[in-house]
């Protein structure tokens, strides 16, 4: 794997304070956020069950798509039926910042393979290889852990039925709140680094790769919701 340390690489060892900045997409502040982490941690104290609540939460409540727009406020996307994956740990991000866990995201280049096959075959062939991809860390027991969230049990079920993947290629999607879960570790080429909101990511990386502007995302967004619920939603029936 490659490392490349630039700016957007934070020393965040003493700084984890640095990570629960508010931002336009990553709102925690808003009600909906805060009420919503707090349903999930059931007045919990305990930071890392309370992060492992907010994981399955996200994993198994909001499920795994690939639309087109990813520029949407935590708040806004958390009730809606079919949002990209992007929305799905921006998320995750604003739900464990509410309860007043640090958080950021991770960002490196994969290999786009494990997306065969799980998104609409015109959306597969015009993505690039390796494709960005990101992922949350939060901050417990004085140490960052990756708890990748993405995939929801259904969809890793039907997908490993289906032979998408094999099941010693990811053997769990579990995660126990001490050890990183890195859902596409053996696809990583490169690490590009850390940041602290999806606002960052997209300011510093995903507009050098010419993603469409966000008015022609959202309008187009519809036929890509379609598209991939209908992929994803027959997947997940095969455990049916």
């Amino acid at each position: 794997m490659k490392k490349q340390h630039g700016k957007n690489n934070y020393d965040t060892k003493d700084n984890s304070l640095f990570f629960l900045s508010k931002s336009t997409l990553c709102d925690y502040e808003n009600n909906i956020i805060i009420n919503k982490a707090n349903e999930i941690s059931c007045d919990m104290d305990n930071e890392k069950e309370i992060a492992q609540k907010i994981f399955y939460y996200v994993r198994d409540k909001i499920l795994f798509n690939a639309t087109l727009n990813i520029f949407q406020k935590a708040s806004t996307s958390i009730n809606q039926k079919v949002i990209d994956y992007c929305n799905k740990v921006n998320i995750h991000l604003a739900l464990l910042k509410a309860k007043d866990i640090p958080g950021r995201l991770h960002y490196v280049k994969v290999k786009k393979e494990r997306l065969k096959g799980t998104i609409p075959t015109i959306m597969y062939k015009k993505i690039p290889d390796p494709i960005g991809h990101f992922y949350c860390e939060c901050y417990i027991n004085k140490k960052w852990i990756a708890c990748e969230a993405i995939y929801d049990i259904d969809f890793y079920s039907g997908m490993i039925n289906k032979g998408i993947i094999r099941e010693k290629q990811l053997p769990t999607i579990d995660w126990n709140g001490e050890n990183d879960l890195i859902l596409l570790k053996e696809l990583i080429v490169e690490d590009i680094g850390i940041y602290r909101n999806i606002d960052d990511l997209i300011e510093n990386e995903l507009k050098k790769y010419a993603y469409p502007p966000r008015w022609l995302c959202k309008l187009f967004d519809w036929t890509a919701k379609i598209g991939s619920s209908k992929r994803t939603n027959k997947i997940r029936k095969i455990n049916k």
